[in-house]
């Protein structure tokens, strides 16, 4: 998923310049190495996010059916964020890290303006996911089964999709050298 919005971009440029193709590493005037910041990593963040508001609705609304269905529901869910908490740790810090750039350019102001934009637009997202998961006059107990299952198997996971994955992973790891050389 992209940020539809353009806030991102205008981050992105901002914080760079000009958009670089390829690997966008640049060192800053102290020469301090400073992880890539591209599309394609805005997309993971993106992505992985919205999966994370999602399994928290659909827990929420799965609970509101039934007991049973509730307990289940947020075993499932708890157990998603098991297996996929660092990598959405990941995403919010990119996210934060881009909120950080845009703060030094931009002032504290336009940083928390594209942080709530970020997150405005990421709830967007899940909201119509979710949505799409529950159509009106549907049978919300079977979707619920059924979607609950896929979150308790692992098929929801973020993992699921090996290309957002390898994203993240890729993320994770040059927040943890930038963080760690601070």
């Amino acid at each position: 998923m992209q940020f539809r919005n353009l806030a991102l971009i205008a981050a992105l440029v901002c914080a760079q310049g000009v958009a670089v193709a390829g690997d966008s590493r640049f060192a800053a005037q102290d020469g301090q190495w400073l992880p890539d910041v591209n599309s394609t990593r805005d997309s993971a963040a993106g992505f992985a996010i919205t999966r994370a508001i999602v399994v928290n609705e659909v827990a929420l609304r799965c609970a509101a059916l039934d007991a049973d269905l509730a307990s289940r529901a947020h075993a499932a869910r708890d157990d998603w964020w098991a297996r996929n908490q660092l990598m959405v740790e990941a995403a919010n810090g990119y996210v934060r890290y881009l909120q950080a750039i845009r703060q030094v350019r931009h002032g504290e102001e336009a940083a928390r303006t594209f942080y709530d934009a970020v997150f405005a637009e990421v709830q967007q997202d899940g909201d119509a996911a979710v949505a799409a998961l529950f159509p009106a006059g549907g049978d919300d107990a079977a979707t619920c089964d059924r979607t609950v299952a896929a979150y308790a198997d692992g098929r929801m996971d973020l993992s699921a999709d090996a290309e957002q994955y390898a994203t993240l992973v890729s993320v994770d790891r040059d927040l943890r050298t930038y963080r760690g050389q601070q």
